[in-house]
Formats: C-alpha cells, sequence, structure tokens
C-alpha cells in the first residue's frame, strides 16, 4: 500500500517464537538500508513502512526480496499463518483478510484469532484516559519544538522544524506518559501545540525587548515598565514591527497546522479497530 509518506509492507507468515525474535533482530538491522519505520512482529505477520530519503520504489522492491530470502530460512512454508499446520490437503482452507492483506489460512484458526482481537479490543477500550498525564507528557514533549523556536528565532529562521518537533514530541510524550490513543490525544496535542509555540513567540519577543532594554540602561538612559509593557507599545507604535510580527505568527502557524494534520492522520490509523477489517472471502 502506497502514501504520500511511504510503502507499507505486510507479510502473513507463521513463525515460531525463536524465528520472530531472529526475524525482528533482522529487521531491526536493516532499518537504515531500506528506510524502515513503525516496525512490528508476531508469530503470523511482519509489518512495517519503507520510507528512504530517496529511492523508494528500488527499496521497496529490495526490502521484500531480501526478506522474502530470509524468511525462507526461518518460516515454516505453505502453511496456516496462524498455526504452522500445512494448508495442502486441509478441507478447512479460507481466504481472508485484515487491513486489507488476503491470504489463506484455516478457518478455525482465523475464528479463534479474531475472538481473541475482539477480546483485547474490548479490554483497551475500557482501559482509562489518564489524560491528566497525557497532558503532562505532551507538554514537555512540545517543548522540545519551542526551544528550537526560539534558538532560530535569534539567528534569523523561523523554521518547519519547531513544529514538527512540536507536535511529534507531543504525541510520542502523551503515549509515554500512559494517555490513551483516542481522539482526545488529537485534541490535546493541537491545544498543547498551538499553545505552546504561541508562548516561544512571545518569549523570544520578550527576551529581545527585555536584551535592548539592558543596553539602553547599561548606556546610561532610564527605562520604566516591563519588557511586556514595551513589547506591546513597541507593536502598537512601530507598524514595521507589527507586520513582522504578524507574518511570524502566520507562518509559524501554518507549520503548526501541517505538522499536526500529519500526527492527527498517523493518530486516526492507529486507532481503526482490527476487529472491523477482518474478512472471511
Amino acid at each position: 500500500m502506497n502514501s504520500m509518506t511511504g510503502s507499507y509492507c505486510n507479510i502473513n507468515v507463521h513463525l515460531s517464537e525463536e524465528a520472530a525474535e531472529k526475524v525482528a533482530e533482522w529487521v531491526e538491522t536493516n532499518k537504515k538500508k531500506y528506510g524502515i519505520m513503525n516496525p512490528a512482529y508476531s508469530t503470523n505477520s511482519v509489518h512495517c513502512m519503507i520510507n528512504p530519503p530517496f529511492g523508494l520504489t528500488k527499496k521497496y522492491i529490495a526490502f521484500m526480496e531480501d526478506i522474502t530470502a530470509f524468511l525462507t530460512d526461518v518460516a515454516a512454508p505453505d502453511c496456516c499463518p496462524f498455526c504452522g499446520e500445512p494448508l495442502e490437503g486441509s478441507d478447512d482452507i479460507r481466504l481472508v483478510g485484515t487491513y486489507g492483506r488476503m491470504f489463506h489460512a484455516h478457518e478455525h484458526c482465523f475464528d479463534e484469532y479474531a475472538e481473541q482481537v475482539t477480546a483485547s479490543e474490548s479490554m483497551a477500550a475500557k482501559a482509562p484516559n489518564n489524560t491528566l498525564r497525557g497532558l503532562l507528557g505532551a507538554i514537555i514533549g512540545a517543548l522540545a519544538g519551542c526551544i528550537v523556536w526560539v534558538l532560530l528565532y535569534f539567528i534569523g529562521y523561523i523554521a518547519v522544524i519547531a513544529a514538527a518537533l512540536a507536535s511529534l514530541g507531543a504525541a510520542f510524550m502523551w503515549g509515554k506518559f500512559g494517555g490513551k490513543n483516542s481522539k482526545i490525544k488529537i485534541v490535546v496535542i493541537w491545544a498543547v501545540t498551538i499553545v505552546m509555540i504561541m508562548l516561544a513567540m512571545l518569549t523570544a519577543y520578550l527576551i529581545e525587548v527585555q536584551l535592548a532594554i539592558n543596553q539602553l540602561v547599561s548606556e546610561g538612559e532610564e527605562i520604566s515598565g516591563s519588557a511586556f509593557e514595551w513589547l506591546i507599545i513597541l507593536i502598537k507604535d512601530d507598524p514595521e514591527l507589527r507586520t513582522e510580527v504578524l507574518i511570524d505568527t502566520l507562518i509559524s502557524f501554518v507549520f503548526i497546522v501541517v505538522a499536526n494534520v500529519y500526527m492527527t492522520i498517523n493518530v486516526l490509523k492507529t486507532q481503526k479497530l482490527e476487529s472491523q477489517t477482518l474478512i472471511k472471502y
């Protein structure tokens, strides 16, 4: 399956626990070589995304050829991906599918797998949201993007990397702090990243104004009022500064929206219930 961010690879194959560990080790070792992202393994499948910087098609083909050759040595051939028993000669063979993948398996094995998936999803749905812990994690994760924004501002740049780091960092730390992978996650990350990048902008402006005040004071000028008060005065009285602040805000907001849309799409993909994709053909 192709997407704007890469190609998804799904391989259905029966693996023993030992073989699954070997496959995981092979994939982890070759991550950089093929541009592998988000690998996931089980005893009946291997799933990942191929997203190399260049040559996506060539890397995808090379990966599929090489992992197929590797699996030939560690996987049981022509067998049910769930139980590992041979399919040939069985009258219980059924073409089935999950997440759009089609493969042959024993029908009773597929039914048992469907029951396990449904039970697992039911338990996950009952798990607590941990919204406050997730919020704390999102704030900490977004700090990276805020720090980058401030640093780049003082060397004359407004960069997309700051918004991307804020969004990705918030999403990552939400999960690390125990936040549930729900729609609340999307709302919180949008709110946190927008507010914190705007605060990062304000912080940068205040630092710049305070440095200017300090310079004037060191030269003998008498300055009254806080950096915030002077920033407001300058924005009101200086059309050029007002335009600069407006442009910085619009550019940063666009970058935040793009980064968060990408984050939202990825989160929604992971929220799709596998039980809704299980099909018998």
